[in-house]
């Protein structure tokens, strides 16, 4: 039941609270607020309240030890309270020269808002007889007189109403005078459970005063002896500035707050900008809807609305009457300014960066493109198709000789003539010509300190190519063994030709590839040519070339020769594949039942080829294996293995197969042997001409590379499905697609390999021997199950191989919802930009990654970051 008292108590009470309300009456254009023992937290924000009924919220109070508010001086402040947005109320306080103490936020906070008051008898002050005292009895929303110190503000639209000023804190000292009065209202708060005003009146005029009671901004109360008709109205609307964010509606009611009505619409009639910004040089106008609450309502009658920083305001136009009614009108701002260019930049460096200075050195900036950015934010390109664009000049010149002494490693500086705005181009490589020509032999011109002669006959002598060079103006020449430094004897394949530019340093270094003998004639009749080479005979010269059939070769450093066990395997070694004398040997491997683990079918002998030292061949050589075409099944072709002594397996190389032998590159020994495998089932491929569910997707642009740049595909009817989610094995295919490892990929041993389609087993299993990919504790690694946000990071930060600080903490709002065991990997992802928070900067490590989100990623990750060191 609610509690009601009686008039006497009405009187005792409202007379012990005289000396307890708030409501310093002041004009100031700042307050400075401090929090002494607690501070705000959670919801709750501090207002100053103005007697003409609207409030300021003051910024950024929320968990501070003070902070200054910058009020509005040409209105009158009557008092303040604190509200977490249901409640409202007057902490303890005490004034001090334009500041306020503020004590006790949350021992003054009454348990339940106010609901609704009761009205008791006005009756003339004794102590101030023109001023009629009204106390209210002020419920909360549990039914009961509300408790503790609740923010009561009566207002008025009678802006000539007065209100005695009955804050027994407020007193005149040092520059401060006391106002004891303010006209529209007054705010005062509750003390046990009574509000009372003094309000300038008689006690027969008081009841039809327009007077409302607020909590906060919620209307508690209203005279229902009066009609509230708003004929004036003031709107707070930011300017136009060119560049800028229009305010809308939400902000302009924010700006504008007022009790008896609300910015309900914000219009802006012209046009803005592509990113919604002010355009340059236009004039603006923005149509404004206001609507009445708080049981009031816009007179009929048209008023002009203050507002500032405006050219002209014109007058309302009103609807029907009553609450709720509305007014619009139109507001009209001076031009914003003209359009300029404020800052270039060069996004796409020209064609040519590389001159040689007496063969091709005339600058040609072709290609080049700048991007301007304007001062509304809009942004232009300028094409240097032909080296030149209208409004721009560059230093040097389009067309200009270029030397290594003015220009080398220098840029081009791009001036935008009407701004004055410059740029630079990336830096110029001009070097003295260190090229030459031939008439033995094809020379490349790449441009590039290291190019080729090749296909140089069989038997020219080095005194004849020596007098086929000539070099370019002022260069020299010298023909040198591979190492660079040995001067020739004979010519060879590897051997170098070096050209001296006259500076001295420049220099251009030339690999020569000499043709090989030709073959000798095969008289033994049979079917046509192979690439394949295929030896036998006995131990021998064969011009230059040292032949063996005996499984064991020796050759002199840079020589070619060949040396084959039987007819099984033969190896042909190219000159200049190594640097120093060269020792083979070929064994057939007896025992092979350890080596044959997993049910391999030998389709060939198991060969160990060894030579006498451990570095690589510098040239590849050729091994040809005769194979048993028998032990092929239908749908399995053959092709060569290498055994990894370390991990104990067989490495697939493939192969060119031609009847019953298979050739196949390589530039090192071990094991090998040839096996029947099954013939590669082409992966799920989804060729896309057209794109048909992207066009306007945050993702567009990005999808449109990665599909260019071979990381995905699109589906067979002609849709990417951007917003569909990617399964375990498509992101491993699409990660393994962006890294292109050259690993075969390791043999896989997770519990349900069997569920992996084929399409995709090659991918995982190259994850998996990356290191990128571990599985679950259960041994499997579900190729079907919906991927993660947190399983995405730790797979992109162990393929960059990321250096990761166990249970680093992130900036993301939900990082304590991050697993331990991925915390350092989503750390050094989040560093390098790769992924980023959503909404609220939240992570959400248990979301389900999108194919357009992982796309976007992958992009990223292709990317070289300077931002963390890669090992």
């Amino acid at each position: 039941m609610k509690r009601r008292l009686s008039t006497r108590s009405l009187l005792v009470l409202s007379a012990l609270i005289l000396i307890l309300l708030s409501g310093c009456v002041k004009n100031t254009d700042h307050i400075l607020f401090s929090f002494p023992s607690d501070q705000l937290s959670g919801s709750e924000q501090l207002f100053v309240r103005y007697a003409d009924g609207t409030t300021y919220q003051v910024p950024d109070a929320l968990g501070v030890n003070s902070v200054e508010a910058a009020t509005d001086i040409t209105k009158t402040i009557v008092g303040g309270y604190v509200s977490d947005g249901d409640v409202s109320w007057v902490p303890t306080y005490s004034y001090g020269f334009d500041s306020v103490s503020v004590s006790g936020i949350s021992a003054g906070k009454p348990t339940y808002a106010a609901d609704h008051v009761i009205q008791n008898q006005p009756v003339i002050d004794s102590v101030h007889p023109d001023y009629v005292r009204m106390t209210f009895a002020v419920y909360g929303t549990d039914g009961e007189l509300v408790n503790d110190r609740t923010e009561v503000f009566a207002y008025s639209t009678d802006s000539s109403l007065t209100f005695y000023n009955t804050d027994s804190q407020d007193s005149s000292g040092g520059t401060h005078v006391r106002s004891d009065t303010a006209k529209g209202g007054f705010s005062t708060y509750t003390v046990n459970g009574l509000a009372t005003f003094l309000i300038k009146s008689n006690l027969s005029d008081i009841t039809t005063q327009p007077i409302s009671l607020y909590s906060g901004s919620k209307l508690i109360w209203s005279n229902p002896n009066n009609v509230h008709r708003i004929g004036e109205a003031a709107v707070s609307i930011a300017a136009p500035v060119l560049g800028q964010t229009p305010e809308h509606t939400a902000a302009v009611e924010a700006g504008s707050a007022h009790i008896g009505y609300t910015v309900s619409n914000v219009t802006w009639n012209e046009a803005l900008t592509a990113d919604g910004k002010f355009k340059a040089g236009q004039a603006y106008t923005a149509t404004v809807e206001l609507t009445s609450k708080n049981a009031k309502e816009f007179q009929e009658a048209a008023f002009i609305p203050v507002v500032p920083h405006s050219a002209s305001v014109g007058s309302t136009v009103t609807s029907a009457p009553g609450e709720g009614n509305t007014v619009t009108f139109t507001v009209t701002y001076p031009a914003t300014g003209a359009l300029a260019v404020d800052s270039i930049a060069v996004t796409t460096q020209p064609t040519k960066m590389s001159y040689t200075e007496t063969a091709d050195g005339i600058l040609a900036l072709d290609g080049m493109v700048v991007t301007e950015t304007n001062n509304d934010g809009s942004v232009t390109t300028a094409g240097f198709t032909t080296g030149t664009a209208a409004g721009y000049t560059t230093s040097p010149a389009n067309g200009a000789t270029l030397t290594t002494l003015g220009h080398d490693g220098l840029p081009v500086t791009i001036t935008h003539t009407a701004s004055g705005h410059t740029a630079t181009t990336g830096d110029l490589a001009v070097i003295e010509d260190a090229t030459l020509t031939s008439t033995i032999g094809t020379v490349s011109t790449g441009g590039t300190p290291n190019e080729t002669i090749g296909n140089i006959p069989y038997g020219t002598t080095l005194a004849a190519f020596k007098a086929a060079i000539t070099p370019a103006a002022n260069a020299t020449f010298q023909i040198y063994d591979a190492d660079g430094v040995t001067v020739a004897a004979a010519l060879a394949t590897g051997k170098k030709v070096i050209v001296t530019a006259q500076n001295g340093i420049t220099k251009v270094t030339y690999t020569v590839t000499v043709n090989a003998a030709a073959p000798p004639v095969n008289n033994g009749g049979g079917g046509g040519g192979s690439s394949i080479p295929i030896v036998g005979g006995s131990a021998g010269p064969s011009d230059d070339k040292v032949v063996s059939t005996d499984g064991q070769l020796t050759l002199a450093a840079g020589k070619q020769g060949e040396v084959s066990l039987g007819d099984g395997v033969t190896v042909s070694i190219p000159a200049g594949a190594a640097d120093k004398e060269l020792k083979i040997t070929i064994e057939k491997v007896l025992e092979t039942q350890n080596l044959l683990r997993h049910k391999e079918v030998l389709a060939s002998p198991v060969y160990e080829i060894l030579k006498n030292f451990s570095e690589n061949f510098s040239r590849t050589v050729i091994l040809t294996f005769a194979f048993d075409p028998a032990s092929l099944k239908e749908g399995q072709k053959a092709s060569v293995f290498y055994y990894d002594e370390e991990n104990k397996v067989w490495v697939e190389i493939g192969g060119q197969a031609k009847g019953n032998r298979i050739a196949v590159d390589v530039n090192h020994f071990t094991k090998y042997t040839v096996l029947a495998v099954d013939e590669e089932v082409t992966a799920p491929v989804r060729p896309v001409i057209n794109i048909s569910d992207i066009s306007g997707h945050w993702a567009e642009a990005v999808i449109k590379q990665a599909i260019n740049e071979g990381f995905v595909t699109g589906y067979t009817d002609g849709t990417f499905k951007p917003n569909h989610t990617v399964t375990r094995a498509e992101f491993a295919v699409m990660l393994i697609n962006t890294l292109k490892p050259q690993e075969v990929g390791a043999a896989l041993a997770f519990t349900d390999t069997a569920k992996i389609d084929s399409w995709a087993q090659k991918a995982v299993a190259q994850a998996v021997e990356a290191g990128i990919i571990k599985g679950y504790e259960d041994g499997t690694f579900r190729p079907d199950a919906q991927i993660t946000r947190t399983e995405m990071a730790a797979m992109i930060a162990n393929a960059l191989k990321l250096s990761i600080e166990w249970n680093a903490a992130t900036s993301f709002a939900d990082d304590k919802n991050i697993p331990s065991w991925a915390k350092g990997a989503v750390a050094a992802i989040e560093r390098l930009g790769l992924m980023e928070g959503a909404g609220t900067n939240t992570f959400n490590p248990d979301g389900l990654a999108t194919r357009a989100e992982a796309v976007t990623v992958l992009l990223r990750m292709s990317v070289p970051s300077t931002n963390e060191q890669v090992e």
